[in-house]
This record gives C-alpha cells, structure tokens and sequence, in this order.
C-alpha cells in the first residue's frame, strides 16, 4: 500500500511538473521571435566588424612590411648618379639641396631621428641624428682680447682698449650623429659605438657669413662590462666639467683646461659602494692649441673619479694628471674636479682647480705656455653653484681665475705679460623644450705685469632651438 501510495504521489507531481513547463514559456518568454532578429542582426554587424578590423590590420602588416624593404634596399643600394647641381646664385638659398632632401618619406615614430646603416659582415648599426639651431647675441662694453671669442680684457695701454663690440652669429649652431652599432661576439660581446660631431665655428675667417665646418668629435667605441676603449677625437680626459657660461671658446683662459684632440682611450668602470668607480688612461696627440706639424710629440692623461648618488641628486668627484712633450719644453698639470648636490637635484656645486706648467695646449696660463725661453707656472680654479627653480627656470652663478707666476712674465704689454685673470658671472636659462632661451653676464678683470689692469663686462644672449 505504502508502495502505491509513493508512486501515485510521483506521478501527481510528474503530472505538475509537465503543467509547470507547458505555462513556464507564457510566463517568462525565453526569446520572442521579435528580439531574436535583432539579436541577429546584431550578430551578423559584429562579424563584419572583425572582417573590417583583420582587414586594416592586414593593409597595416603590408605597408610596415614595404617599409622595412625599401629601408634595407635605400642602405644596401650604391647612391644614384645625377648630374652636378648647378651653382646657387648669390643671396639665393640653396633650395636645390632642399628639395633633394625632401623626397624622403617620413619613418614611423619609433624610427624617426634614427637611420638603418646595413653593410656586410657581423651586425649593422643605427644613425641617431641630434643638434640644434642656435643664433647668440654679443655685447663687450670693452675690447676683449680675442674678440667673440672672449679669452681677456686688453690693458688701458692697448689703443683698442674702449672699444665696445657687438657680435652676432649662429656659428655654434651644431650637428651630430651617435652611431649605435652592433655587440660583436667575436670581440667578447663588446658593444660598438661612435659619434661624429660638427659645428661651424673657425676662428680665422674672411667673412662673417662664410664660416666653415669644424670638427668637435669623431670617435669610436668599444665596451663591455666595465672596461672600455675609445680611438678618435674627443674631449680631453682631465677637466671634464665646464662653465655655463662662454659657449664660444669653453670659458678657457678664464680658469678652466681641457681641449679636444685625437687620442686612444682606455677606461675601467667596477661597481663601489654604491656607485662607480673610474679608471681612465689617454695617449693623445700634443697641439691642440697649435700646429700639430713641428716638433710636438704625444700627451699622457690619467683621471681617476667615483660617481653615485647622493642626497638626491647626482655626486661627482675626480683627480686627474697631464703629461706631454711640446718640442723641447714640458707640460704637465694636476687636477681635481667636483659636482656636489646640495640639496636633492635642485641645488648643486661643480668646480675644478689645477697647478701646473706650460699649459696654454690646454687653454691655461692665460694661453701663456713658455715666456722668455721658460715654462710658465700656472694654477687655476672655478666654482659654480645652480639653482634649478622648476622645470624651465635656471639660475647661476660663479667665480673663476687663472692665475701665471708674476716673477715669470715680461714687463710691459707684450705677450707674455697677462698676469691674472679673474672672472664673476650669472647665467639665467629658460628651458621650454625643445626651445631654450639665456642670458649670461661676465665681468672680466685681467691684470698685466708692468701694464695697467684691463675689465669688460659681456653681456651675451642666446635662443636655440634642440632637434
């Protein structure tokens, strides 16, 4: 009985549950015929929004495709041969070279500023081209020795003595390629780089709108690890810092050394205690500030620094030594150079002082090297402290002096009777990249042995504009 009772209770249920599904549609319809086209046509719209968008990415595969192939043909082509360009007419433009230029199809924005160089061989190289445009504004309020150059203040004896000059140029107008080159297993996994570096700025001119090329830099550069060789010209390896201010000749003769010349490089850079130790030794070519054909022979220079940060900013100290034959006479100087942040990245000092002798192949001794058949001793320093007030406003200032023994120059205003030169200067630089404005003003005292003192005031003014 109890059996049946079950059975005849599941079929009563059974029997509702059937009743429950046949009413569940009128109840919650599950898709009415209405809703299901558009649910259709919806569909149907996505899909051809896939077709559309693998469509445009095909075309986009395509076109970046051609481009790498026309990349490599224009690398791997020998130049085209055209005619000779006729001669530009005076006051006219050089648009010829222009149009030339412009046939060139923009690259894509992770390539631009950057050419593939393909050659044969393990590796090819990226061109990175970098400078800028640059016009400065020059005024002396009296005649300086070396003219835009700056370099002194003539004595009151001096007949040009009251002259106040004017300049303007943009011979500091500058170009450059950093090569970035291959890292060579062949070579224990050493990185290749270089650089070439030209600006327009020659001193000896017959016109002020004829200037030449002038070479900063051309090196190349092999690294690994920690150790380093450079072959080329570049920057000398003592005095490594320089002023803000006298662009035009790199503050010399005011205090600051160090020149550009050919040399070989070698460098060693171990981790230390947080930063970096430096280890560098240079064979260069003597003559930087003179004719390399006579009797100079080579320059030894050694530096010896450690970098790390600091106080939030960046800590920079080193010592260095130079050593050269200059024809029968020696060279030689000391050195220590310093950037010490003073508070995070917005206040820092940088300087360097230096003793030494026959040092006008290093822009010192007022470009005094040998007076009266003797080396000229010399020592020197300068200091600068900057103020970063935010991102676009900077602030300088800054004292210099270079300083020849008296007992060694020549009485009268000759060569070789500059016998200091002290310097006070500020700097104002705004920095709205990629365009930057300044103004520099340098006071300029520079005393003679057996001739009255000589002062100029400069005021210089410049815009560029960085690419």
């Amino acid at each position: 009985m109890l059996g049946k009772s079950r059975r005849r209770q599941g079929l009563v249920r059974s029997g509702r549950f059937r009743l429950f599904l046949c009413c569940l549609p009128g109840l919650f319809p599950l898709a009415a015929p209405a809703d299901e086209a558009a649910i259709r046509a919806e569909l149907h719209e996505l899909r051809q929004s896939n077709q559309e968008l693998r469509s445009l990415l095909e075309a986009q595969q395509q076109r970046t495709e051609a481009l790498e192939q026309r990349l490599e043909r224009l690398a791997t082509a020998p130049p085209p041969a055209t005619a000779p360009l006729p001669p530009t007419p005076a006051g006219q433009p050089k648009s010829a070279y222009d149009a030339k230029a412009a046939y060139i199809e923009p690259a894509p924005p992770i390539l631009q500023n950057l050419i593939g160089l393909k050659r044969k061989g393990e590796g090819s190289s990226l061109l990175e081209l970098y400078g800028f445009l640059r016009l400065d504004g020059i005024y002396d309020s009296h005649q300086a020795g070396l003219d835009e150059l700056l370099g002194y203040a003539v004595s009151p004896d001096d007949p040009a003595f009251d002259n106040d000059d004017f300049y303007l140029h943009p011979k500091l107008t500058r170009i450059g390629a950093d090569f970035n080159g291959p890292t060579l297993d062949s070579l224990g996994g050493a990185k290749v780089d270089g650089k070439i570096e030209i600006d327009f700025y020659r001193q000896f001119r017959e016109s002020e709108s004829r200037d030449e090329f002038r070479m900063r830099h051309a090196y190349l550069k092999l690294a690994w690890e920690q150790f380093y060789l450079l072959a080329g010209q570049t920057f000398d390896t003592i005095s490594p810092l320089y002023p803000i201010i006298n662009p035009d000749f790199g503050a010399w003769a005011l205090g600051n050394l160090g020149d550009r010349r050919p040399q070989f490089i070698a460098g060693y850079t171990p981790k230390f205690a947080g930063g970096t130790l430096g280890f560098a030794g240079a064979v260069g070519q003597s003559g930087a500030n003179s004719s390399s054909e006579g009797d100079d022979k080579a320059s030894y220079q050694v530096r010896i620094s450690y970098q790390r940060p600091l106080w939030g900013g960046a800590f920079q100290a080193g010592i260095w030594g130079h050593y050269a034959e200059e024809g029968s006479y020696d060279s030689d100087v000391i050195g220590a150079d310093l950037i010490l942040p003073l508070y995070k990245d917005i206040l820092t000092f940088k300087g360097e002082v230096w003793s030494g002798k026959n040092t006008d192949d290093l822009r010192g001794g007022i470009l005094q090297g040998v007076v009266a058949g003797e080396e000229l001793d010399s020592e020197g320093l300068w200091g600068e402290l900057v103020w970063k007030i935010n991102s676009h406003v900077s602030l300088h200032g800054g004292y210099m002096i270079d300083d020849p023994d008296d007992d060694q120059l020549v009485q009268g205003y000759e060569g070789g009777s500059r016998a200091r030169n002290q310097t006070w200067y500020g700097s104002i630089q705004f920095n709205f990249d990629p365009v930057l404005f300044g103004v520099d003003y340098i006071h300029v005292d520079t005393e003679f042995e057996g001739a009255r003192d000589g002062e100029l005031d400069r005021i210089q003014a410049f815009v560029q504009y960085n690419f």
